[in-house]
């Protein structure tokens, strides 16, 4: 009796001992398991860490490319509305010296046409073609001022010379040919050529104006002859005539 119960309690033994290492197996397998999938969890992270950083400084690259493209893009917008100003500015400013510019043109060609209208008339004759031009209709500014300019210039050179002219006067109504001695642009003096009429030139504010004169005829003549022939002599003395209200 007894040696069967020995017996039984070795083999229930046995069995538990089986029982105690199989289930230790069990656990050995799922801990070397976990360890491998641990390992290779932890193998999955780091690669996917790397990955994760490479793709964060690929962003953080595009961003400071896309914050440089971004600033670039502001300079040049800055850039652009600066000279926007400035050509604004210059703009204004060159309008306004056009609109001086236009004043004074205007004031000048007022000016002008009084000194014209007192020019002696073979000098309108020889000016007329530069007087037509200043005047036409589709001259711009600088048009304008360069004719302008011409005509005073070449007014003021003959008022500084003497000038023989033959040609047609009118005096009270009738057309003479005479032998006309211009002294700049506001004397001058006539003589027929057979001496029997003589008069005095002169400007004024309505024009240049042929006055007939009683005496000095020889004395105008003798004039012309010392111009023509640029022979030195006696002082001549001649009649003048000069409008007071100029």
């Amino acid at each position: 009796m007894k040696l069967v119960i020995f017996c039984l309690c070795l083999i229930t033994s046995v069995s538990a001992l089986a029982a105690d290492k199989e289930s230790v197996d069990k656990l050995l397998q799922q801990w070397i398991k976990l360890e491998r999938n641990e390992q290779s969890l932890h193998q999955h992270w780091q690669l996917e860490q790397k990955q994760l950083s490479l793709r964060l400084k690929i962003i953080e690259s595009e961003e400071n490319l896309l914050k440089e493209t971004v600033k670039n893009v502001q300079i040049k917008e800055d850039d652009v509305a600066k000279k926007r100003q400035e050509y604004s500015a210059k703009q204004f400013k060159l309008e306004q010296e056009l609109t001086q510019w236009r004043q004074s043109l205007s004031l000048l060609k007022r000016k002008f046409e009084s000194l014209w209208l007192a020019i002696p008339p073979y000098l309108k004759n020889e000016l007329k073609l530069d007087y037509l031009k200043l005047h036409k209709e589709n001259n711009n500014i600088s048009d304008n001022y360069r004719y302008l300019t011409s005509l005073i210039k070449n007014i003021n050179r003959s008022d500084e010379l003497m000038h023989f002219h033959r040609g047609s006067i009118e005096l009270n109504g009738e057309a003479l040919i005479v032998d006309q001695l211009f002294l700049g642009n506001a004397q001058g003096w006539f003589v027929a050529s057979d001496n029997s009429i003589s008069g005095v030139g002169f400007s004024s504010k309505q024009g240049w104006q042929w006055q007939k004169v009683e005496i000095g005829s020889e004395a105008i003549r003798q004039a012309i002859k010392r111009y023509q022939q640029q022979t030195p002599g006696e002082l001549i003395s001649l009649p003048i005539i000069m409008d007071t209200a100029l």
